[in-house]
């Protein structure tokens, strides 16, 4: 959406905020309104992930005492479970720089300064921790079905195994590209908002991001090999047992 756009919707949104007791709010309070409603949809999008991981953890936990006489399936299940830990120990650490950034005892174009910053240095962490629920629900999910099914791992043929890694790209590559457009959007509707009530602030911002680019850039690398790493280690070690 363009920015034009956007500050239409703003403008919208402005003349047509009211007070409860008839009084039109002021802008600022009517950007804080529409801001801490963009801090909880990216809170909540944390949060759920979050919730999908835990299931993830204990699907694997599952399979550690469904398979506890397959060493292999333990490889796997102890594998999965080392990257479930980092994925989850990133993504809770990105959860709680949100919270800290979006003090709600801080002045508007504060929350919102900080809030651009934060999301703009850190979106990449958001989607690639996010995206790697994927893989995670899928591997584990996979072992409780065979065994709930089968009683065992059942073998897996060239094109079987094609299938499912195709599926489980899919399903990462989907879900780190919506994610990205989530956050996109709600970086612009912030970018534009900040505008509206100082620029300032935004010139400050983009400052800030300019700044941290280099050591930004450096972790996005590292936890996207670590992503990358991760999906091919579990792929692997799973074709192996099956």
């Amino acid at each position: 959406m363009k920015d034009e756009q956007l500050k239409n919707i703003w403008n919208m949104i402005s003349d047509e905020t009211a007070a409860p007791d008839g009084l039109h709010l002021s802008q600022e309070q009517a950007i804080s309104s529409r801001s801490g409603s963009v801090q909880n949809k990216i809170r909540n999008m944390l949060q759920n992930d979050l919730i999908l991981k835990a299931v993830s953890g204990i699907a694997f936990l599952t399979d550690l005492l469904f398979y506890h006489q397959n060493p292999q399936v333990i490889y796997v299940c102890i594998g999965g479970i080392l990257f479930l830990t980092l994925m989850t120990t990133i993504q809770w650490k990105t959860l709680a720089g949100l919270n800290q950034v979006s003090d709600p005892g801080l002045p508007t174009r504060e929350v919102l300064s900080n809030l651009l910053v934060y999301l703009k240095r850190k979106s990449n962490l958001f989607e690639l921790t996010i995206a790697s629920s994927q893989i995670l629900i899928f591997v584990p999910g996979l072992l409780v079905y065979y065994y709930l099914v089968y009683g065992q791992v059942k073998p897996m043929t060239g094109l079987s195994f094609a299938v499912y890694t195709i599926l489980i790209l899919i399903g990462t590559i989907t879900s780190y590209i919506r994610i990205q457009s989530q956050l996109k959007f709600h970086i612009k509707y912030i970018h534009v908002c900040l505008s509206d009530l100082n620029d300032n602030a935004l010139n400050f911002a983009f400052n800030t991001i300019e700044t941290q680019r280099k050591q930004d850039n450096l972790t996005r690398l590292l936890v996207g090999l670590l992503l990358i790493f991760g999906f091919v280690a579990l792929l692997a070690v799973m074709k192996s047992i099956m």
